[in-house]
């Protein structure tokens, strides 16, 4: 199985499981070696709308390559991450959130977030 169908999969079970839809315009990927075991994983940040209740998240799935292929390892809400790298074993994300003058509907102010494997799970970390 491709990388992209491991990832269309795992997003799928999501969306059955949920009842929602992935907007598929605003999702991210970014590869590079989460776990230190000189492979390149893969990280996809996917939002999800229900529109039966108008609501939506944003949500970090973490793929680790096992065997040659990618298994889904973690999943994370996160909030509007907006870009990502893998750097230095760390998923670096980039959210943006409100500032004190923001309207509801538009957070302004962005925020670097930085996460780690940590015993099999995406933990955050301190900022560098």
């Amino acid at each position: 199985q491709s990388d992209a169908a491991m990832v269309d999969h795992a997003l799928r079970n999501v969306e059955t499981r949920d009842g929602v839809d992935e907007d598929l315009e605003r999702r991210l990927a970014a590869s590079g070696d989460l776990n230190a075991d000189g492979h390149d994983d893969m990280v996809v940040a996917a939002s999800f709308e229900k529109a039966s209740e108008n609501t939506s998240s944003r949500e970090l799935f973490i793929f680790l390559r096992q065997n040659g292929r990618l298994e889904l390892a973690a999943h994370q809400v996160v909030g509007s991450a907006v870009d990502m790298a893998v750097s230095d074993g760390d998923l670096m994300v980039t959210t943006l959130e409100y500032a004190d003058d923001d309207a509801r509907c538009c957070p302004s102010k962005e925020v670097l977030r930085r996460y780690a494997m940590v015993n099999g799970a995406l933990r955050e970390m301190a900022a560098m």
